[in-house]
């Protein structure tokens, strides 16, 4: 939310980000993320705005008249970077489940330790 600032300019202030996980109806985790503002988030996975593997997730779960539930794993505070949270869930969460966003934790850790090992 914005307030008017000075000279009728928009007053932005930093926002918190959360890492949040989209579960099955019976809670397992197949989808881990991170928004700005979680139902939002959620809307618009449940409207098909989401990547393939989860869109067809979200549509075998339709079938069943069900819907994915979100859990918020953390809070990260404003100016605090979000992507090592992000990663260290999909990282935790991939060993427990069948996660629809797998490939992607994987050329992340890939690409971070290639970085730490140019440092």
């Amino acid at each position: 939310m914005s307030t008017v600032g000075i000279l009728g300019w928009p007053d932005i202030r930093p926002v918190s980000v959360f890492i949040y996980a989209l579960t099955d109806p019976d809670g397992a985790v197949r989808y881990v993320g991170k928004s700005a503002n979680p139902r939002k988030r959620l809307s618009s996975h449940r409207h098909h705005t989401a990547s393939a593997p989860v869109r067809a997730w979200i549509s075998e779960l339709r079938k069943l008249d069900e819907f994915p539930r979100m859990k918020i794993l953390k809070e990260i505070p404003p100016g605090e970077d979000s992507a090592p949270w992000e990663l260290h869930f999909i990282l935790e969460h991939r060993k427990q489940s069948d996660l629809l966003n797998c490939k992607f934790a994987v050329e992340r850790e890939a690409e971070r330790d290639a970085q730490r090992g140019a440092a």
